[in-house]
C-alpha cells in the first residue's frame, strides 16, 4: 500500500493492479476517457469496455462525495453497460450526463445501394469464372457497371493513407478541391435503395461525459465539503463568459411581492399571493449577475449552434487561455513529442505485448483537446485537490490539471502512450508498475519462452526480456 501518493507522475502498467496500491478515499476527482468498447479504428484495446475491477477501485480510492467524469459514447448499447457498470459499482447517476457537441466528426455508413450492385456482379461473376473476384477484379467490374453520370468536388484527402487512419489522423481540409465520379447504381434493385445507408451512419457530433459520484458520507453537502472537501461543483469557474457589454445583463426589475399582497388583500380581504394581479404591483429593480451564465449540461465547441453563446466552451477557454479548437488539433497533440521517435506497442493473441514499429509524434488515435479536460476538472476538483485519470492515454487530463496547479496522477497500461504522456508534461518520470498478482496462466505463457539476448531494437521482444518469435533468430547471437 503506497502511504503517500507518488503525484504529478505517469504509471505504466494495468490500473486495476496500481490502484489497488493507493489508500482508500485519496483522490479528489476523477476525470477521464476510457476505452468505448467500439473497436475504434480497429484498436485491440478499445474492442471491449474496461473491466469492472477497474472502476470498483476508482470508486475505493475516491473521497466521499468525490466526482468522476467518464466520457462514453453516445452510442445506446455502449452508453447503456457503462452505466449500468457504474452504478453496480456504487457511484451515484443522479446528474445529467454533459453533452459535448462539435462539428468535427464524420460518418462512417455502408452504402446499401453499392452493396446490393456488388453482391449481384461478385455472384455473376463466380458463376462465370467458379471463383470469387479479387478485389481489384471487382472495383474494376463495378467502374465498368455503374455509370458515371457527373462530377463532384470535395476538398478532402480521400486518399488518406492506412497508416495515418491507424495513428488517428482524419481527413484534412485541403485548399484546393479535386474531382470524383458520380455513378448511378447498375441494377434495378440497387436503385430502389439508393440514398440509403446503414443504420449507424449518422454522423457523430456530441460525446458524453457521464457525471457521477461516490455517495455522501456525512449528513449535509456542507459537512461533508469541510470534512472532505468535495461533495460541490465550481460554478463560478466555470460560467460562460459574456460575448460583450451589449450581451452583458442590465438593470432587471421584478415584482414586489409585499405590494402585491396589500393589492389582493384590498381585493378580497385576504392577504395572499395572487399572480393575476401582479402586473399592476410595483416592481423592485436589481442587478443581475455579470459574472457569466451559469454552467450547463451542455457544451458546444466551434460555434456549431446558432445558440451557442448560452453553452460555448471555446469562449471559456479563451478567457481562461486554453487553446481554442473545437478537438485536438495535430499541433497540439503533438506539442512536445514532434520528432521523437515512439515505439507502438500491441498485445498478441498469448496476451503478450510486443513493440511493432516506431512512429514520429503522438500517435493516439482519440486525444481530446485540452480545455475540454480542464474544464472539468475545475467544475468537480477543489484547487488542492488530486485528478486521476486512470486511463491517461497520450496525458492530455494531466496536462489540463498541470496548467490549473492541481496534483495529478495518470495510470496508461500502453508504454508507448505513457512515453507520450511523459514528453508532452515535460518528461516526468513514468514509473513501470508490475503486478504482484501473476496468474499461472500468465506465468505458463512467459516461463515456456527463451531469453531474447539480442541486443538492438526487436519486435518480439517483451517489456520483460522474453523472446516471442516462433522460427530461431540468428541474428539474436551476433
Amino acid at each position: 500500500m503506497i502511504h503517500n501518493l507518488p503525484v504529478n507522475q505517469i504509471f505504466c502498467g494495468d490500473c486495476t493492479q496500481v490502484m489497488k496500491d493507493f489508500p482508500t478515499e485519496s483522490i479528489d476527482c476523477v476525470v477521464t476517457d476510457p476505452p468505448y468498447g467500439l473497436s475504434f479504428m480497429g484498436k485491440e484495446w478499445d474492442k471491449a469496455l474496461p473491466d469492472q475491477e477497474a472502476f470498483k477501485q476508482m470508486f475505493r480510492v475516491l473521497k466521499p462525495g468525490a466526482l468522476a467524469f467518464v466520457m462514453s459514447s453516445p452510442r445506446q448499447d455502449v452508453l447503456w453497460r457503462m452505466l449500468k457498470m457504474l452504478e453496480e459499482c456504487g457511484f451515484q447517476l443522479k446528474q445529467s450526463f454533459i453533452s459535448w457537441i462539435y462539428k468535427t466528426g464524420f460518418p462512417k455508413a455502408y452504402d446499401v445501394s453499392k452493396g446490393i450492385d456488388i453482391k449481384f456482379i461478385r455472384e455473376a461473376f463466380q458463376k462465370e469464372h467458379g471463383r470469387k473476384p479479387t478485389k481489384k477484379e471487382l472495383k474494376k467490374l463495378l467502374r465498368e457497371k455503374r455509370k458515371v453520370v457527373g462530377k463532384g468536388e470535395c476538398g478532402y484527402q480521400v486518399d488518406i493513407s492506412k497508416s495515418r487512419k491507424e495513428q488517428g489522423y482524419r481527413p484534412n481540409l485541403t485548399k484546393t478541391t479535386r474531382e470524383y465520379d458520380i455513378t448511378e447504381p447498375a441494377f434495378d434493385l440497387a436503385k430502389k435503395w439508393n440514398g440509403w445507408k446503414s443504420i449507424t451512419g449518422l454522423k457523430p457530433a456530441f460525446e458524453c461525459i457521464l457525471m457521477v459520484n461516490k455517495p455522501l458520507s456525512e449528513k449535509t453537502i456542507v459537512d461533508n465539503v469541510l470534512k472532505y472537501g468535495t461533495g460541490a461543483i465550481n460554478v463560478d469557474a466555470c460560467r460562460i463568459p459574456f460575448e460583450n457589454k451589449e450581451d452583458k445583463p442590465t438593470v432587471q426589475s421584478t415584482p414586489d411581492l409585499r405590494d402585491v399582497g396589500k393589492k389582493v388583500k384590498k381585493k378580497i380581504g385576504i392577504d395572499k399571493l395572487n399572480f393575476n394581479v401582479i402586473s399592476n404591483a410595483k416592481r423592485i429593480q436589481y442587478q443581475s449577475n455579470t459574472q457569466g451564465r451559469f454552467p450547463a449540461n451542455f457544451l458546444v465547441s466551434n460555434r456549431v449552434l446558432g445558440c451557442f453563446k448560452y453553452f460555448d466552451l471555446d469562449a471559456w477557454a479563451k478567457h481562461y487561455g486554453f487553446l481554442d479548437v473545437p478537438k485536438a488539433s495535430k499541433s497540439e497533440r503533438n506539442k512536445g513529442v514532434e520528432n521523437l521517435d515512439i515505439p507502438e506497442y500491441r498485445w498478441n493473441k498469448g496476451g503478450v505485448c510486443q513493440q511493432i514499429k516506431g512512429t514520429k509524434g503522438n500517435y493516439h488515435p482519440t486525444v481530446k483537446p485540452i480545455k475540454l479536460m480542464a474544464y472539468l476538472i475545475e467544475l468537480g476538483c477543489p484547487k488542492d485537490g488530486i485528478v486521476l485519470d486512470p486511463f491517461v492515454g497520450s496525458g492530455t487530463t494531466c496536462i489540463a490539471a498541470k496548467q490549473l496547479n492541481r496534483k495529478w496522477i495518470g495510470i496508461e497500461l500502453n508504454p508507448g502512450y505513457a512515453k507520450i504522456a511523459s514528453t508532452r508534461l515535460g518528461n516526468v518520470e513514468v514509473i513501470t508498475y508490475e503486478s504482484r498478482e501473476v496468474s499461472p496462466e500468465k506465468e505458463t505463457k512467459t516461463s515456456n519462452l527463451p531469453r531474447c539476448t539480442y541486443k538492438g531494437n526487436c519486435a518480439y521482444r517483451t517489456p520483460d526480456g522474453f523472446c516471442t518469435f516462433k522460427k530461431y533468430c540468428k541474428e539474436k547471437e551476433k
